[in-house]
């Protein structure tokens, strides 16, 4: 009922709401073209990648509460929320023991037989990358 009559009474204007974020509008904007040339560049960022590397933007102009040992878990769900409409990023799993275990050099051999690849590498073009890595959490 406060807030009502607070807006109604002229009290308290329509503005932003929330707490002052830890960087301003212009370098959480270049934090937005680090992560759109990551995707560019066929890399997509973690949650983890991203809180490092706002963690060290944050602490080169010595910001207020920030150290080498903040966890900002809370910056980043606030600027996740913020900029939705223009980042995606992706949660890394590990690869599925039976992806991994069905793979062998015969079923490979086997399928490059069947379509007639064997003597053609040009001819193949196209990999599934996701299941390269064996430990995402590794950098």
């Amino acid at each position: 009922m406060s807030t009502i009559y607070a807006r109604c009474s002229g009290r308290r204007r329509g503005g932003k709401q929330g707490a002052k974020t830890i960087l301003s509008f212009d370098e959480e904007k270049v934090l937005i073209y680090v992560i759109h040339k990551y995707q560019e560049w066929q890399h997509p960022l973690t949650r983890s990648d991203l809180i490092f590397m706002a963690r060290t933007f944050m602490i080169q102009p010595k910001k207020k509460g920030i150290s080498d040992n903040s966890s900002l878990a809370e910056w980043f769900y606030s600027f996740k929320r913020r900029w939705n409409h223009e980042i995606k990023l992706v949660e890394a799993s590990n690869l599925e023991s039976i992806r991994s275990f069905s793979c062998t050099q015969i079923a490979v051999r086997k399928v490059l037989i069947k379509l007639n690849l064997i003597n053609r590498p040009k001819a193949i073009f196209n990999v599934d990358e996701s299941g390269f890595g064996d430990d995402p959490g590794r950098k």
